[in-house]
């Protein structure tokens, strides 16, 4: 009785192990070792798609079942088949907002479905037609800009395609060249694995040989300098077909970004076996950004107007300003000459600063009685 009573007292809960010394800390660094101190950079997006869902009629829940279960924040949908324009806030129980845009035959159409995070930071919505519209989400300082696109078919007049091309065209002049594209849509070209003269835009990892509808999209992304991401990762070929019907297989879905920014763009993939558009694959990105630090200002020298304090200063001032202040019958002509001559006189009077101090200290006592 009493050896069991002193066993109880010495017993281990475990076994003597390593396993009871203390662990290091999860690793975040790139080399997966502990890194103490240093910031992450800043993950906006976890996952931007396009997907050619061949009508939305019946498939707004698949959809948001979609997003939701691969994580994707914005989405970008073709061949809608919605009648007119679309703006449903709490789209499919509060999970995402749908923006769309059609005909009033119901043919054709695009939208843009984000998720309630999203939501919030989106400032502009622009419907060019039922082939193009884009958003403009606002992050902090950082302007993101999702287009998306649906190129006619082959056997549409030459018309209805130089008139998508011209849209295009509109949509990226109008933004400013420090803001962010993303470019999902179906543009049917099939860009090939050929790289020839366009190594900027063309990653070289495509499949497949260039159509003649390619040509419109890569003098597209030429001309904006826009890289088209389903080039720049190496996939095994069954992993890059977006396009799958009755034997044929193509790459016609494609998502672009510019080509200043593809060092922010992480991944790219194309996901099979989605039952809502069984044609067509979802195709998305994982894209991460810090938000752009201003630069250092250009600095200038100032006049030293609070120098003015000083009543010897000050009075001086305005002896001399009403000394050279002269009449005029127009009022824009004695405005320009007097303003000119108070500057002069500023200058002479308080001096200007060196410039390399933006923000001068304020003198609190000048010792005037």
């Amino acid at each position: 009785m009493e050896r069991s009573q002193e066993y109880e007292n010495t017993a281990w809960a475990s076994p003597v192990c390593d396993a009871q010394e203390p662990r290091l800390a999860a690793a975040i660094s790139g080399r997966r070792l502990p890194c103490f101190g240093r910031a992450r950079p800043k993950k906006i997006a976890e996952g931007v798609g396009s997907l050619n869902v061949r009508s939305m009629t019946g498939r707004s829940r698949e959809v948001a079942d979609l997003m939701k279960r691969r994580k994707i924040n914005i989405l970008c949908v073709q061949d809608t088949r919605w009648r007119g324009n679309k703006a449903i806030d709490n789209w499919e129980m509060g999970t995402s907002s749908f923006f769309s845009r059609a005909n009033k035959e119901g043919r054709e159409g695009v939208g843009v479905v984000l998720n309630a995070e999203w939501k919030k930071h989106m400032v502009n919505v622009n419907r060019c037609s039922n082939r193009v519209m884009s958003i403009k989400l606002m992050y902090g300082k950082v302007t993101i800009n999702i287009i998306s696109a649906y190129a006619p078919q082959v056997g549409c007049s030459i018309e209805e395609k130089e008139d998508f091309w011209e849209q295009m065209d509109a949509q990226i002049t109008w933004m400013g060249e420090e803001e962010r594209i993303i470019l999902g849509g179906d543009l049917n070209g099939h860009v090939g694995r050929n790289r020839n003269i366009i190594e900027r835009t063309h990653g070289g990892w495509g499949v497949g040989e260039r159509n003649e509808e390619s040509e419109n999209v890569v003098d597209f992304a030429v001309a904006f300098d826009m890289a088209i991401l389903n080039t720049f990762y190496k996939k095994q070929e069954n992993q890059m077909w977006t396009y799958c019907s009755a034997g044929r297989k193509s790459q016609i879905d494609l998502l672009m970004c510019r080509r200043n920014n593809l060092k922010e763009i992480k991944n790219f993939k194309v996901i099979n076996g989605e039952s809502v558009a069984p044609q067509h694959r979802l195709i998305v990105i994982d894209f991460e950004m810090k938000e752009e630090r201003r630069g250092r200002q250009q600095q200038t020298s100032r006049i030293k107007w609070w120098m003015l304090k000083d009543q010897e200063l000050k009075a001086e001032f305005k002896i001399k300003v009403l000394d050279r202040m002269v009449e005029a019958e127009d009022p824009d002509t004695w405005w320009t000459t007097s303003s000119r001559h108070i500057i002069e006189i500023g200058e002479e009077v308080c001096g200007k600063t060196s410039g390399k101090d933006p923000s001068p200290p304020r003198i609190r006592n000048l010792g005037v009685e």
